[in-house]
């Protein structure tokens, strides 16, 4: 008898385990991954930076310290969707329109934080340059969370 209750037990505790793998395993694509930390393409923002009159000579620096901080876009990521309650949007299921917004958060934090350092500090340059970054992988972008990107109503009449 006690062999079987013994038994019992481990397969209860063992199923319960497997439950809980299965259910909280991260579900992120691996082209989410790819964005969290290369979204930074160093022509991309060269453009941005060009057609906002950011001096050239500044432009390596930038891109230097964009990849930089990007290797800490996946733990901001991931704290950020842990704030989020009660299911993270990065595990399974992978919850595509939310990790989407979270990504957006923290990339576009990262790319006003090195832009301030350049003291490029108004708002509307910087918005500017992160959503013609974020338009240049248009299609990657939609393709890796089946989300939609819409350009601003400014950029669609340049």
């Amino acid at each position: 008898m006690d062999i079987n209750r013994t038994y019992f037990k481990f397969l209860a505790f063992s199923i319960l385990l497997l439950f809980q793998a299965l259910h909280a395993y991260d579900d992120q694509p691996v082209c989410y991954r790819d964005l969290q930390l290369y979204f930074f393409k160093p022509e991309l923002v060269g453009q941005a930076l060009s057609a906002h009159n950011v001096y050239q000579s500044q432009w390596f620096l930038v891109n230097q310290q964009l990849e930089e901080r990007s290797k800490d876009v996946p733990r901001r990521v991931k704290e950020r969707a842990e704030r989020y309650g009660i299911h993270n949007p990065l595990q399974n299921p992978f919850n595509a329109p939310v990790a989407a917004k979270i990504l957006w958060e923290v990339l576009y934090e990262i790319f006003r934080e090195v832009m301030n350092l350049h003291n490029i500090t108004n708002a509307s340059d910087t918005r500017e340059m992160f959503e013609y970054i974020q338009l240049g992988q248009k299609d990657y972008i939609e393709s890796c969370l089946g989300i939609e990107i819409r350009p601003t109503k400014r950029q669609e009449d340049s």
